[in-house]
């Protein structure tokens, strides 16, 4: 993932690079044809990856991404940086909202947030102006084709709580 504009211009400068030598590889004759298609397969691929990663940013960078979903807990770090950049923030205007230094912004995304006390993430939401939901669904509750068709209906399982992380 693509989280400031350093990575981006570096993804974009690498992608350059990997069509450059798949254009290289197309007229060089001397390796073995099954060795030139392997490595056209492993830069295609890994082109491929890093292309989808800088339309990601792209898409949440010009702000037309206005919610969306995470699907566990663990995602929220990953979450939080999407937030950022959607919300057209650099590290360092995140910090200075906060009152931070650009890097503990830094550190607090290398790491995906394991440091941040739960009051530093609440923080952070609110300097980003994102508005939160959280479902959770406990131990025990019915079976989840039973708690889609209750949630269809607008019935709140008896043993669940309203599971969707929704960033708006």
């Amino acid at each position: 993932m693509i989280t400031n504009e350093r990575q981006y211009r570096s993804t974009k400068a690498t992608v350059k690079r990997f069509e450059q030598t798949l254009d290289q590889l197309s007229s060089r004759g001397e390796e073995d044809p099954r060795v030139q298609q392997a490595m056209r397969a492993g830069i295609e691929s890994e082109s491929e990856i890093l292309h989808a990663q800088l339309v990601d940013y792209e898409k949440f960078k010009s702000g037309n991404v206005r919610e969306f979903t995470i699907d566990s807990f663990s995602d929220l770090a990953d979450a939080l940086i999407l937030a950022r950049v959607a919300s057209r923030m650099t590290q360092r205007q995140l910090a200075d909202e906060l009152g931070l230094k650009e890097q503990q912004i830094q550190h607090y995304e290398a790491t995906r947030y394991q440091s941040a006390s739960f009051a530093r993430l609440a923080e952070i939401l609110q300097a980003l102006e994102v508005n939160v939901k959280i479902n959770l669904t406990l131990p025990g509750s019915e079976s989840e084709s039973e708690d889609s068709r209750q949630m269809e209906t607008n019935q709140v399982p008896p043993q669940s709580i309203p599971v969707n992380v929704l960033y708006s």
